[in-house]
């Protein structure tokens, strides 16, 4: 608040009245009174001038206050957040495309199960309001094993084919938080969601380890086909629980349906002539238990 010119001539003269209506009531001295007349209108002035310029100087830190909560309440909704979990792969129905040659024996089933695989992502995202976000991550999985063992009839065919895939994928995930619909609250929020977007899928060491059924000679491997990643259509969806643990973070808990897309081997191996035909899986698939936690920003 502050006091204007007129305001403050008001003041002093509302004192200089009341100072006028001043007798000799109360018992005081002719001295006591003149006194009172003399100096109180002063102090009235000086008073209201202080007054004013201490509500002037105030004013510029509320201005800033004011912008600072503005600026604040802009940016509220922006968060950061990372995530790790373990990934538990389904069979991979991987067959040969197209010529045989290289291969074994024509519609071979190499269809196995991978191993699991750790996963861990990162990624920024805006609240829209209490029922919709969405965020853009990167998320990698890098340690699927694939291996299967292989008995045929001819003595010293048996054999292990073996190799590694890895997983990198960028997804814009989108969520609806079932709080905004009043069930759950702040503290503990359901919440559901989609995710759309592009994976690198590679395969590497590819090697085919041979077992002689008999003569007790030592195993033999060929030599890896090349390494070779793919580019590939992923989905996922979600469900899970987050929590507000304060002001600062959420901690979200969840599950995971992921489709990482097509996986296939290289074209070529240095110990055969000519282009080798892919290994390929299509749609290969995971289920996965993850533990995120996000950051507001701004």
């Amino acid at each position: 608040m502050t006091f204007s010119s007129s305001k403050t001539n008001n003041l002093s003269i509302s004192a200089t009245a009341f100072i006028g209506r001043l007798n000799f009531k109360g018992g005081k001295t002719m001295s006591q009174n003149l006194i009172l007349k003399k100096y109180l209108p002063t102090l009235a002035i000086t008073a209201a001038t202080v007054l004013t310029q201490s509500s002037i100087a105030h004013t510029p830190a509320a201005d800033t206050s004011t912008q600072a909560m503005s600026n604040c309440h802009k940016f509220k909704n922006a968060y950061i957040r990372g995530e790790g979990g373990y990934s538990i792969s389904r069979k991979a129905k991987f067959k040969v495309e197209g010529n045989q040659a290289g291969w074994d024996s024509p519609n071979q089933d190499y269809s196995n199960r991978i191993d699991n695989s750790s996963v861990y992502g990162f990624g920024a995202g805006y609240a829209f309001n209490k029922i919709f976000r969405a965020d853009i991550n990167f998320r990698q999985r890098s340690n699927f094993e694939y291996s299967k063992f292989f008995a045929l009839p001819i003595p010293g065919s048996n054999y292990i084919r073996t190799h590694n895939m890895q997983n990198k994928a960028v997804t814009i995930d989108g969520y609806v938080d079932t709080a905004g619909f009043g069930f759950g609250t702040d503290c503990f929020n359901p919440f559901a969601g989609l995710g759309l977007g592009v994976a690198w899928n590679k395969i590497k060491d590819a090697v085919t380890t041979q077992f002689p059924a008999a003569g007790g000679l030592s195993p033999g491997a060929f030599a890896p086909i090349v390494p070779h990643t793919k580019s590939s259509f992923t989905w996922h969806g979600t469900l899970g629980v987050g929590m507000k643990v304060c002001q600062k973070f959420h901690v979200d808990l969840g599950y995971r349906y992921v489709d990482m897309g097509t996986f296939e081997t290289g074209a070529s191996a240095p110990d055969f002539a000519g282009t080798l035909a892919p290994l390929r899986a299509k749609r290969v698939s995971t289920h996965e238990i993850y533990l995120g936690v996000r950051v507001p920003i701004g």
